[in-house]
């Protein structure tokens, strides 16, 4: 971001940043037009919060927190049935 088009007026950096974070994640998903739009929504907002704070420490911690919400999502699915059906049935 720092390179390229160092804070432009027009918000390139970000642009460019959101795109090569969507693009680079696409090795690993399904390689689809949603999930190009998605990642490279989620890279916005992390060029967003580099740009803002201008803290890479930050943007870090952003990025691991957004993986541990994806990572615990099936955790708490099965607290809620595990729950459900043992006290609310």
């Amino acid at each position: 971001m720092n390179t390229f088009f160092p804070k432009s007026k027009y918000y390139l950096d970000v642009i460019l940043s959101g795109l090569i974070f969507g693009l680079s994640h696409l090795i690993l998903s399904h390689r689809d037009p949603i999930s190009l739009l998605y990642y490279s929504l989620i890279g916005l907002f992390f060029a967003l919060v580099y740009r803002s704070t201008d803290n890479l420490r930050l943007t870090i911690l952003c990025h691991s927190f957004f993986n541990f919400l994806n990572h615990a999502k099936p955790i708490w699915i099965f607290v809620y049935n595990y729950i459900y059906y043992h006290f609310f049935r």
